[in-house]
């Protein structure tokens, strides 16, 4: 996966990122440009996925991801227009997020861990995945 980040720079997935797969009903979904987190159980031998329409398109994909919400295409102006549910998602999920383990804490640019405690720990707003339109 290639993507662009919201200060417009090309990421390429080298890590276990690039076994993720999309779905128009992921399993994961971005805090704001801080990172992306399950948005439910995942169960073993189920697909992680997330959905390709948050990493910056730009170009129309066409999708067959199999789901009962599958969008068929996928556009560079899409986003737009989920950011309200995609938002609503993660502030449902945000209380959870203390009580369940977080391996990869240790992982992350310092940075991005300040602000995911932060959420996590009540004592920030989640950010808008408006972040991750970021310079496109």
């Amino acid at each position: 996966i290639i993507f662009f980040d919201a200060q417009g720079r090309h990421i390429l997935c080298w890590d276990h990122g690039r076994y993720v797969n999309h779905s128009c009903d992921a399993t994961s979904l971005p805090i704001g440009s801080i990172c992306e987190i399950a948005i439910r159980d995942i169960y073993p031998g189920e697909q992680l996925t997330s959905d390709y329409m948050t990493l910056n398109l730009t170009k129309t994909l066409t999708c067959a991801c199999g789901s009962s919400r599958c969008r068929r295409e996928m556009r560079p102006t899409d986003l737009p227009q989920y950011i309200g549910t995609i938002d609503q998602v993660i502030r449902e999920i945000i209380p959870v997020l203390s009580q369940v383990p977080q391996p990869v804490l240790p992982f992350m640019i310092e940075s991005d861990r300040l602000r995911f405690e932060a959420v996590a720990g009540l004592h920030m707003a989640p950010p808008s995945c408006v972040e991750v339109i970021g310079a496109r």
